[in-house]
């Protein structure tokens, strides 16, 4: 939950609509976070393996019990990056497939060749997440929700939080 905190901290994103005049190139956290109960509710063993994360990270509750974000909010950043793979690797899928966004960058300087193309100077470059993510010699299966599955080992398969300068 973190990185999606993180996420729109660093994209100037939050969970409230936007206007139209206002362009993001990020989805909300909310919407992440909406797409990964959805895939919770699909896949009853993900969700109970991702509940018995959560439990096993909270501290003992004192009396009268606490409500739950008092006792999330007690448990420190190294705890939840060190014992939370399950929920790193959720994250990480619901990236992977629910993400349909691009980046946008505009060449500053000089030109630039990629795959046999030149980006002059000035000129914006569009970059579909989904033509990586979705890639099924990248990822078997790309539309199937497998928070298993091995990172491919080449640079860039992953751009969930962004890649590259």
């Amino acid at each position: 939950m973190g990185l999606l905190i993180a996420g729109s901290r660093s994209t100037g994103t939050t969970g409230t609509p936007r206007l139209p005049t206002r362009a993001s190139h990020s989805l909300p956290p909310a919407v992440t976070a909406s797409w990964l109960v959805i895939f919770l509710g699909c896949h009853p063993e993900w969700r109970e393996k991702a509940l018995h994360e959560v439990r096993a990270l909270l501290p003992p509750a004192a009396h009268p019990v606490p409500p739950p974000h008092a006792r999330l909010a007690c448990v420190p950043l190294h705890q939840w990056e060190a014992a939370t793979p399950v929920l790193d690797a959720l994250l990480r899928e619901t990236l992977r497939i629910a993400q349909p966004h691009v980046a946008m960058r505009r060449n500053i300087g000089p030109e630039l060749h990629i795959a046999g193309r030149t980006v002059p100077a000035g000129d914006f470059v569009v970059y579909p997440f989904s033509d990586v993510h979705l890639d099924p010699a990248l990822y078997p299966d790309p539309w199937t929700f497998d928070p298993t599955r091995p990172e491919p080992k080449r640079e860039g398969a992953f751009v969930g939080w962004g890649a590259g300068a």
